[in-house]
């Protein structure tokens, strides 16, 4: 979510509703020219005629790269707004390593991803023994190396000869057809006092509520609105798919991004009326 070549964006972006406003805004305070086109072919790169004739010293380049490839370079105008989704499967989670408690010993991660939070528990508690499970094998084949012990399968079918003392699960149970029995599965191979870190997508985020009254519903490749998300939970009914499991709350934090400003009129809008609550409007996850 950044421009590389110019000032920093109006306000961050969770969807395609609001990345269009931040365009918008953008190319107002910059007083670029720009042509408006109602949809693209997200598998084209489109460039205007009189981009050719620029210089060197008129473009920048990008470079665009996937889970497994080596990176692609692409030359585009500096005035362009580029959207990049940034390292989404490789970062660390020091907001989830952060809540391991001090005495923890023994860790397992479901769902590994390439390995990010693996990698940042290794440098920060390298006396912690840690699990991952992945499923995806090309992602498991890059991650392992940040674990102790490795397993490429799915969670569900993965069968555990010890307890652990904590369970990280970020962002993975909205990508699950059952998250309520692995829920359930995870309390039970937890040690007594033992605890779950979990971290999950807010669907009653404001961009979200606000696309759905006008009847949008429009997936992106990684985040709140990620195309590979298959259950969807609010405050309310991720706190009783916990409490059903078998857990209980200790400690409950909300990430809440600045919102856009025709987000701020809405959330106004929404709570003048009482048409909502302006916590959950205002949480992303």
């Amino acid at each position: 979510m950044s421009n590389p070549f110019l000032a920093n964006i109006p306000n961050p972006y969770l969807n395609i509703s609001t990345y269009n406003e931040v365009v918008h805004q953008y190319h107002r305070k910059n007083k670029n020219n720009h042509e408006e086109v109602d949809e693209l072919d997200p598998g084209c790169v489109m460039y205007k005629t009189d981009s050719a004739r620029k210089t060197a010293n008129e473009l920048s380049e990008v470079s665009f790269t996937g889970l497994s490839s080596r990176p692609i370079k692409k030359m585009v105008d500096k005035s362009t707004f580029v959207h990049r989704f940034g390292n989404y499967y490789n970062g660390e989670r020091p907001d989830l390593e952060n809540l391991i408690p001090k005495q923890v010993e023994t860790v397992l991660e479901v769902g590994t991803a390439l390995g990010g939070f693996g990698k940042g528990v290794k440098k920060s508690r390298p006396d912690i023994h840690i699990t991952g499970v992945e499923m995806n094998p090309v992602m498991a084949k890059t991650a392992e190396k940040y674990y102790d012990k490795f397993i490429t399968a799915k969670f569900e079918e993965v069968q555990f000869n010890q307890a652990f003392d904590s369970i990280i699960c970020g962002d993975i149970i909205e990508h699950l057809y059952n998250p309520w029995d692995v829920l359930k599965r995870m309390h039970k191979i937890l040690k007594p006092g033992g605890n779950l870190i979990i971290s999950i997508p807010n669907v009653g985020h404001w961009t979200v509520v606000a696309d759905l009254l006008w009847g949008k519903f429009e997936y992106i490749t990684v985040g709140l609105l990620c195309v590979t998300h298959i259950r969807w939970f609010t405050e309310s009914s991720i706190r009783k798919a916990l409490s059903d499991s078998g857990f209980e709350i200790e400690l409950f934090e909300r990430q809440q991004i600045p919102p856009t400003e025709e987000g701020k009129k809405f959330i106004r809008k929404m709570v003048r009326n009482k048409l909502g609550d302006e916590q959950s409007l205002l949480s992303s996850g």
